[in-house]
């Protein structure tokens, strides 16, 4: 299931986003995506996870101003046991 939704804040677990996790509990996995890695995607990240989801991080779909900012990002997130993807293994575990 594909959420979309314009954020206000770094995290993306806003009322809407939140309201409809409640509404649907059998989710428990989220796949990440996005611009500035080390904010909005790791907040989100950290976010998920502290609520207990099963987080993936695509990292060849996210985005930092400065590379290091990028990989202390995901070194962060896998530490707090995120699973780090690329996007041909997205694809491939889609397509079975």
């Amino acid at each position: 299931m594909l959420i979309r939704h314009t954020k206000y804040e770094y995290s993306m677990l806003e009322p809407p986003i939140l309201s409809y996790l409640r509404l649907h509990s059998e989710i428990n996995q989220a796949l990440l995506y996005g611009c500035l890695t080390e904010v909005c995607v790791r907040k989100t990240c950290f976010d998920l996870m502290m609520r207990g989801y099963e987080v993936y991080v695509v990292v060849d779909a996210v985005a930092s101003i400065h590379l290091r900012e990028k990989e202390v990002a995901l070194e962060a997130m896998r530490d707090v046991g995120a699973n780090l993807l690329t996007r041909d293994m997205v694809q491939r575990e889609l397509e079975n």
